[in-house]
């Protein structure tokens, strides 16, 4: 799914690359899409069900000056997404299920010339996702 050579996700319907910009992204998913515009720098794009390679995945880009920054992901497991049913340890069986995924996917390496890939558990945020943070000054 993780193109290691240049950073880029094949979705069904569209590729998401360290190039690209919000405008872009609109020009081909607008009606799909929910903005968020921090009102600074930010803006965080969710695009969520988004069937690959017998996974559901929904990701959300984040773009610093509307150029891919950075991006997560999680697999779409359709469990309540309420607080009461929340609780930590399922959370942190998630980040164990998305390093193994990771392992799989990427082997060992999480470092390349236009990221870094890793896998983590946000306490703060309350979930865990895998992660994209993309090298501003060596795009592919």
């Amino acid at each position: 799914m993780i193109n290691t050579s240049n950073g880029h996700i094949q979705l069904p319907s569209y590729e998401l690359t360290p190039e690209l910009d919000t405008t872009e992204l609109l020009q081909h998913l607008g009606a799909e899409l929910n903005i968020q515009d921090m009102q600074t720098d930010w803006k965080w794009v969710t695009i969520n069900s988004v069937e690959l390679s017998e996974l559901t995945f929904n990701f959300r880009l984040g773009f610093l000056n509307d150029k891919l920054t950075q991006l997560y992901f999680t697999f779409d497991t359709n469990e309540s997404a309420n607080w009461e049913a929340w609780n930590k340890a399922a959370e942190l069986k998630k980040l164990e299920l998305y390093q193994s995924w990771l392992k799989s996917e990427l082997g060992a390496n999480r470092e390349f010339i236009w990221g870094t890939v890793i896998a983590s558990f946000d306490g703060k945020a309350g979930f865990s996702s895998v992660m994209i943070i993309y090298n501003q000054d060596k795009r592919a």
